[in-house]
C-alpha cells in the first residue's frame, strides 16, 4: 500500500490552476482517515457523499483530488461517481465519453458494468453523469440503493459528487445510501448558522457527517513567510 501523496493534484479545469496546496493537504489526510475510518468495520465497499452547502465551493475539483489520493492509499479499487447530473463536470476533467454513465443506469437504459470507465490514474475507475436525455428525470430509491448496492461488492471506496446540499433534492435522498458525508466549504463564504442547517438536514437522512474541508482558504500573510512560520 503506498501512502505518498500524488504528485500533481487534479485541476479544476483546463483553464485554472490545481487546488491550493492547504485544500489538497486536507484531501489526502481526509483519504487516510476513511481507509482507517472503515478498514475493520465494513464487510462491503464504503460509500462517501461529498457535498457543499451552495453552488460553486468546489464540490467536484475536491471529489476528483480526493479520488485520487484515495486510490493511491487504498489496496481494493476506487470509484468516482458523476451524481451531479444538471452540473456535471467530471468527464471532462478526467478525459473520458460523458455517456453511457449515471443517469443511463438509473433510467434503466444501461447496466453498471457498462457505465464504469477507467480512469488514466492507477486503481481508480468512474461513472460519468451520463445522457443529459435521461438527467431531468429523478430515480426512485430502490434503483439509487440497488444500484449502489451492486457497486459496493466491486469497489472498496465510492465517492459520490454530489450537488449542493441546498440546492437539490438528490442530496436528501442519497443521505438515505450512504455510508457517511464530506462537506466543502468556501473559506469566508457559508456562515456558520447555513452549514449547521446543512449539517442537521444531512443527518436527518441518517448520514454522519465524516468530516470537513476548507476550500479557498486566502492567505493574508505572504506565501514566503506563512512557510516560515
Amino acid at each position: 500500500m503506498s501512502t505518498a501523496a500524488p504528485k500533481r493534484p487534479i485541476s479544476d479545469s483546463p483553464r485554472r490552476q490545481t487546488i491550493p496546496s492547504e485544500t489538497f493537504s486536507q484531501v489526502y489526510s481526509l483519504a487516510q482517515r476513511l481507509h482507517a475510518m472503515f478498514r475493520n468495520g465494513q464487510p462491503v465497499g464504503t460509500v462517501v457523499g461529498v457535498t457543499s452547502c451552495t453552488r460553486q465551493e468546489g464540490v467536484s475539483v475536491v471529489a476528483a483530488n480526493l479520488a485520487a489520493c484515495a486510490a493511491d492509499i487504498y489496496s481494493g479499487r476506487v470509484l468516482l461517481v458523476d451524481a451531479n447530473l444538471r452540473n456535471p463536470s467530471l468527464a471532462s476533467r478526467f478525459g473520458v465519453k460523458q455517456s453511457p454513465g449515471l443517469s443511463d443506469c438509473l433510467s434503466g437504459q444501461s447496466a453498471a458494468q457498462e457505465c464504469v470507465v477507467r480512469t488514466s490514474h492507477p486503481n481508480l475507475w468512474m461513472i460519468p453523469s451520463g445522457s443529459t436525455t435521461h438527467a431531468a428525470g429523478r430515480a426512485s430509491d430502490s434503483r439509487s440503493n440497488a444500484l449502489l448496492d451492486e457497486l459496493r461488492s466491486d469497489f472498496e471506496l465510492i465517492l459520490l459528487d454530489l450537488p449542493s446540499a441546498g440546492e437539490m433534492d438528490e442530496t436528501a435522498i442519497a443521505s438515505q445510501s450512504v455510508d457517511g458525508f464530506l462537506l466543502v466549504l468556501e473559506a469566508e463564504r457559508v456562515r456558520k448558522h447555513v452549514a449547521q442547517r446543512i449539517k442537521h438536514r444531512l443527518e436527518q437522512g441518517n448520514a454522519k457527517l465524516l468530516g470537513v474541508v476548507l476550500n479557498k482558504r486566502k492567505n493574508y500573510i505572504p506565501e514566503w513567510l506563512y512557510r516560515r512560520l
